[in-house]
Parts: C-alpha cells; sequence; structure tokens
C-alpha cells in the first residue's frame, strides 16, 4: 500500500515538474515579448517583424528564438529594417543546413558574428569575408576612408557584403525550398514548441499568483514521498 502511494506521489510530482517547466517557458515568453516590443519600436513594429521572420524561418525556427536572435540583431546594430533581417535569417538557415547546423543556431551565429564582426564566427557558416578589403569598399562608396568609418557604418558594410556573397546560393535554395529534407521535422518540431509557449503564456499568471502555494504542495508531496520510503 506504501508503494502504491508513493508511485501516485512520484507520478503527481513529475506532472507538477512538467506542469512547471511549461510554465516557466510561458513566463519567459511574455517578459521577451515585452522587451521584444520595446526593442523594436512598439507594438506594431514588433508585430511586423515578427511576421516577417517567421515567413523566412518556413516555420522552422521558433516564435521565441526568433524574438531573442532579432533583439540581439538589434542590441548590436546588425539590421535595423525587417527586410534585411529577413534577408540574414535566410542566409543563415541555407548556409547553417549545409554545415549541419540548425537555423536557429545558425541565425544566432550569424547574428552575432556580424555584431562582432567576427570573421572566425561567420566561418563557422561558411562565410568568408576580407574586412579590410569590405571596409574600403563601403567606404570608397560613402566618400570616405575607411578609419573614418562609423560603428554603424563598418557593421553595416559587413552586412551588405554577407548577402551579396551569399545571392547566388540563395537562388538555388529558394528554387528547392519547397523539397527540403527534414524541413517538416523541423516545422513539427517548432509548431510544438509555439504551442507549449503558448499554453504556458496562459497559464502563467494564475500560477505565479499562486506561486508560493504550489511550493508548499510539492515540498509537502516530497516529504511524504521520502517518509515513506523509510517506512
Amino acid at each position: 500500500k506504501a508503494a502504491g502511494v508513493a508511485g501516485i506521489v512520484a507520478l503527481g510530482i513529475k506532472a507538477a515538474q512538467a506542469t512547471a517547466e511549461i510554465v516557466q517557458l510561458g513566463a519567459q515568453s511574455l517578459a521577451l515579448k515585452s522587451s521584444f516590443e520595446q526593442v523594436q519600436g512598439g507594438a506594431a513594429n514588433a508585430a511586423s517583424v515578427l511576421g516577417a521572420l517567421r515567413d523566412a524561418s518556413r516555420g522552422m525556427i521558433s516564435d521565441y528564438d526568433l524574438m531573442l536572435s532579432a533583439n540581439k540583431a538589434a542590441l548590436l546594430g546588425v539590421a535595423d529594417t525587417a527586410k534585411e533581417m529577413s534577408a540574414l535569417l535566410q542566409i543563415a538557415s541555407v548556409r547553417g543546413r549545409a554545415m549541419g547546423i540548425s537555423a536557429t543556431q545558425a541565425f544566432s551565429d550569424i547574428v552575432t558574428g556580424l555584431g562582432r564582426m567576427s570573421p572566425l564566427i561567420l566561418d563557422n557558416l561558411g562565410i568568408t569575408v576580407n574586412l579590410e578589403e569590405t571596409m574600403k569598399k563601403y567606404a570608397d562608396s560613402l566618400g570616405k576612408t575607411s578609419d573614418a568609418l562609423t560603428d554603424a557604418e563598418r557593421k553595416q558594410a559587413l552586412v551588405n557584403a554577407v548577402i551579396k556573397s551569399s545571392s547566388s546560393l540563395m537562388e538555388d535554395a529558394n528554387k528547392s525550398a519547397g523539397t527540403l529534407a527534414g524541413q517538416g521535422f523541423a516545422q513539427l518540431d517548432t509548431a510544438w514548441g509555439n504551442f507549449k509557449t503558448s499554453i504556458g503564456e496562459s497559464l502563467a499568471p494564475f500560477f505565479d499568483a499562486r506561486a508560493r502555494e504550489i511550493a508548499e504542495f510539492i515540498e509537502d508531496a516530497s516529504g511524504l514521498f521520502d517518509g515513506n520510503k523509510t517506512s
């Protein structure tokens, strides 16, 4: 009988842990959405940016990860328009697939590489850039010297170079976009992740208001389980 009670309690604890994980994910997503709207200049623009990124990712990156990388891109001064950000996402996805990297990781890497102006990070995606030559060409187009470029202009020069160097690759990728192996599984995984996050968002306010009560319940249940183990 004691073993049966312990089993029921153990299942209850596992269910509580699973629920807590979903709620925590939802709370994190709600906080990120608030930050995303601030960074992107308001709810309307944030919705526009997220919509463009969803289309560009072809359903292979969760909303949470899209917002996270978009925030990073904006804060690092990598891209200031939805169009430019979408182009970088598409490039990252195609190059990441060729290098055996997930679209989520590839997007994060390209944003970080551009933000830090790091050829080493970009090289992980098969992107080779001569920084000195890139800066000189961009400076010439502005009628300036390389040394006179601002930080924002240097990053823009690198973004332009990455987009231009990937143009032919993207043409080929777009032609075969509908027949990509593994795309369906990635989309399913993303849909499931978005679904769990949505559930968590709806539950988070309720659980947040009763967090102490829930914690006490879990502590009591854990104590009962420990007591049965020694009996």
